[in-house]
């Protein structure tokens, strides 16, 4: 079965949107057919599952992939005009958000709170900070299209009922020890990336001396034919002229390059992102298909837990990834707003509040967060950057519906399962160290599931045997 692929959902000119709401032309976003080219009928006849009711009753593996179509085809189907051409009411747009939270979960409130309190306590409170806290805490009035509106302060208040959660960190033996562990691997990328950024990026204006797509572009196919050359990993780069992607692609197995990606500043951001994209989420896939194992550990493992839960490869490989490429520049993972604005977006339009709310709530935790002097330009960037990460949470659904792309949580959910289990491995005795580690880069499991993890072991001992 042909794994579900969220270029489908890739919105095809932001600016638009992000120009409206942002000079408050509109308070939602509103996003229709014309927005999603992806959903044509040639990319919709793709997905040949009809929308039905699903569940893990047989290969939970095909189910769960089955679940994902199905939900992409109600979602394509509901920005068409419903399956009839009618136009959807707030119930289909509720089952859509249910099918979201099903598939991906729903953000949980003490995380959020977590995020929160990490945010409001990592700067000194200067006169400026104090007054965006008090206006968090307290409530504050904005204009709307309608008028003036008060958004609600936030409930920062820790009840005796409630759990606390700590964010998980990386000791920094472990950050070290990841380092090191990644140095033979990275090499290659870091000779190549040096090389251009001499030849290439140097020689560009001061102040202008960063990597454009186009650079991007070229540096990848480099890493390309030198990773194909040491045997390493096969994959394919091309660009993607209409999108603002860097992404690892399952449809051409490879990196798609944006033609409208954002440049990269430096080189140590360059290596961050290979590290993610190719040598995670491209390197499991290709070494699961080089061992000749299931295909379930090249296209992802789904499994069920004694309590009914799913446990979720994805969510687990998109946690490892955001966190080595951290590790790799001898960083953890912050939590700063850059981690965590996704997940408080979800997680404040899940309570109830309307975009405009969100947004001024957001802009301001920026605000506080930043260490930048709060200029008109550093206000536009805030915005900017506020009004794209609510358009990424908001992709494919309604303003009909209180409801976000879930999809985007397993970042953070994700990362909690990475952290742990690579500070537990960071701890063990050689050569067991060294096996785990190792095991990170064969297949796309969850490896902190001992379940996932023993079926891996015992589908590569079938797999030499074979042979």
């Amino acid at each position: 079965m042909k794994h579900v692929s969220f270029d489908h959902l890739q919105i095809a000119d932001e600016e638009p949107i992000v120009e409206s709401f942002i000079t408050g032309e509109v308070d939602a976003m509103h996003l229709g057919r014309g927005n999603y080219p992806n959903l044509s009928p040639g990319g919709l006849s793709a997905m040949r599952v009809n929308y039905e009711p699903y569940g893990y009753d047989e290969s939970v593996a095909n189910s769960f992939e089955l679940a994902q179509l199905n939900f992409m085809r109600a979602v394509a189907r509901a920005i068409k005009g419903g399956a009839n051409g009618e136009h959807p009411n707030n119930n289909t747009w509720d089952r859509i958000a249910q099918m979201s939270e099903e598939l991906y979960g729903s953000p949980k409130k003490e995380i959020c709170a977590a995020l929160l309190r990490n945010i409001l306590s990592s700067k000194p409170l200067d006169e400026t900070r104090g007054k965006i806290l008090d206006e968090l805490q307290n409530g504050f009035w904005v204009g709307t299209t309608n008028g003036e509106s008060f958004v609600d302060g936030l409930d920062l208040e820790v009840r005796h009922d409630e759990e606390i959660i700590e964010l998980p960190r990386l000791a920094p033996e472990t950050i070290e020890w990841l380092q090191e562990s990644m140095r033979t691997m990275l090499e290659p990328a870091q000779e190549i990336v040096k090389q251009y950024w001499a030849e290439r990026i140097m020689s560009k204006e001061k102040g202008n001396r960063k990597a454009s797509a186009q650079d991007i572009l070229e540096i990848f196919t480099r890493l390309s034919e030198a990773y194909r050359e040491n045997g390493m990993i096969d994959f394919a780069v091309m660009m993607d002229e209409d999108s603002s992607i860097l992404a690892w692609s399952r449809e051409i197995n490879g990196v798609k390059v944006g033609g409208k990606r954002s440049p990269v500043a430096n080189q140590g951001e360059m290596l961050g992102v290979f590290t993610h994209e190719v040598l995670v989420h491209g390197l499991r896939w290709y070494n699961a298909k080089q061992d000749k194992l299931p295909e379930i550990f090249s296209e992802g493992y789904y499994s069920v837990d004694e309590s009914g839960v799913l446990v979720n490869w994805e969510v687990f490989e998109e946690g490892l990834a955001t966190v080595l490429q951290k590790a790799v520049r001898g960083k953890g993972i912050e939590w700063d707003m850059s981690q965590s604005d996704l997940y408080i977006i979800a997680s404040l339009i899940a309570q109830g509040r309307d975009e405009r709310s969100v947004y001024e709530i957001v802009c301001r935790l920026r605000q506080y967060a930043t260490n930048k002097e709060l200029t008109d330009e550093t206000q536009r960037e805030i915005a900017d950057h506020t009004t794209r990460s609510m358009l990424r949470m908001r992709r494919g659904m309604s303003e009909l519906s209180s409801a976000v792309n879930t999809y985007n949580l397993s970042y953070v959910h994700g990362r909690f399962s990475a952290i742990d289990y690579l500070n537990l491995i960071a701890a063990m005795p050689e050569p067991r160290r060294s096996e785990l580690w190792a095991d990170l880069f064969l297949a796309k499991i969850d490896n902190s599931d001992s379940t996932q993890a023993r079926e891996l072991a015992e589908a590569r001992m079938s797999a030499k045997e074979i042979e």
